[in-house]
């Protein structure tokens, strides 16, 4: 949903233009001889999207008994599911890499021989094992919601399941390589990079992009974080500050007072949503050519707080996982190496012991029997 411009010689206009729920093609409105007007038509369309989906079924949509394609049964998904933005914005990304004859084929003629030639074309291209995952369980739940509502009988790969791959983790950026950033990047991305690795919140919208000015704590010194709904049970953690973190968002805050700004993470006053552009300009910037994400900052809280010998259920609070299944899962190496500094930490006793059991060992009478019987 946006606003596109047209320009001709002796005249501009603007429509507004949106990608319809039911066929995913992109639709254009009435040409406006000016901006306001078309952005009334914008904002109509977004408010139909949201509450009226039906207004976009096309005449020619299948009925009930002559059967729907995989891509028109993802549009009625969409259309009728109570989905996030967040939710509905991942759907859309990636079902657009799905293969046109998947997308185009009838849903009863779908097979699991076209799930595993799609699974190993992603493979081949070198995507990790959760991508993969989310895009083969992505069809297989707007499949499963078609047979919940009647639409379709059954689900023709309900049974399909992902050929298990090693999932390639990517180290995270170390500390030269996150100052490296913080110096090439621009004041609002500058603040998100350091708050991502002195906090360990998840970036994006949920926590980093959402931390405000009224919930950061001068007199104790700490963060107060609305945790993102994957924790339900805990709504918000209480963060510690670092000594050399604080001072510098007290001067953040005195800057952004005279914005008016109450958002920390903000673009001359107003929220910020989206880092992505703005970190790969950086990354560029300071040389740095491998992938590295923006939450791979978080990865970076964790990895190097742990390796300091840090708690690991404290560690698990503060990113605000509900136990510490996560913390194992992801950086089980990690924690190992902890174990063992942890066993090699214990004071040695054996040296000398162990000396004079070698010595002993080795002696002649131990070694020859024979001759201690001949004595």
């Amino acid at each position: 949903m946006a606003v596109e411009k047209r320009q001709y010689k002796n005249r501009t206009t603007y429509r507004a233009y949106w990608r319809n729920p039911y066929t995913q093609k992109i639709e254009r409105g009435p040409a406006r001889d000016s901006l306001k007007e078309a952005k009334k038509d914008d904002a109509e369309i977004k408010i139909k999207l949201e509450f009226e989906p039906a207004y976009f079924l096309p005449d020619d949509y299948p009925t009930p008994g002559k059967g729907y394609t995989v891509e028109q049964l993802f549009g009625m998904f969409l259309a009728k599911k109570e989905l996030t933005p967040s939710s509905r914005k991942t759907f859309f990304y990636h079902f657009a890499v799905v293969p046109d004859r998947i997308k185009e084929s009838f849903a009863e003629y779908l097979t699991k021989e076209d799930l595993k030639e799609f699974e190993n074309s992603m493979r081949e291209k070198g995507l990790k094992q959760t991508t993969i995952f989310r895009r083969i369980n992505m069809l297989r739940i707007f499949l499963n919601w078609s047979v919940d509502e009647g639409i379709i009988k059954e689900n023709p790969i309900s049974g399909y399941r992902c050929k298990k791959g090693e999932n390639l983790k990517l180290p995270p950026p170390t500390p030269g390589e996150t100052r490296a950033i913080i110096e090439n990047a621009p004041k609002h991305l500058k603040r998100a990079v350091i708050l991502a690795y002195y906090l360990g919140v998840r970036p994006g919208i949920s926590e980093l992009l959402s931390l405000k000015w009224e919930d950061f704590d001068e007199e104790r010194k700490r963060m107060r974080v609305w945790s993102a709904q994957k924790n339900r049970s805990r709504p918000w953690r209480n963060i510690d500050i670092v000594e050399s973190l604080f001072p510098m968002m007290q001067e953040w805050k005195e800057e952004d007072a005279k914005l008016g700004a109450v958002y920390i993470v903000n673009y001359y006053g107003k929220q910020v949503k989206e880092l992505h552009r703005a970190w790969r300009s950086c990354k560029k910037r300071a040389g740095i050519t491998r992938r590295i994400r923006l939450y791979d900052l978080r990865h970076a809280f964790a990895t190097e707080t742990i390796a300091a010998g840090a708690d690991l259920k404290a560690v698990s609070d503060i990113m605000g996982h509900a136990d510490t299944s996560m913390i194992h899962k992801h950086y089980q190496h990690v924690v190992d190496e902890q174990k063992r500094k942890v066993v090699e930490s214990v004071p040695d006793i054996l040296s000398g012991i162990h000396q004079r059991d070698t010595k002993q060992v080795l002696s002649p009478h131990f070694l020859y029997p024979d001759k201690l019987l001949l004595q």
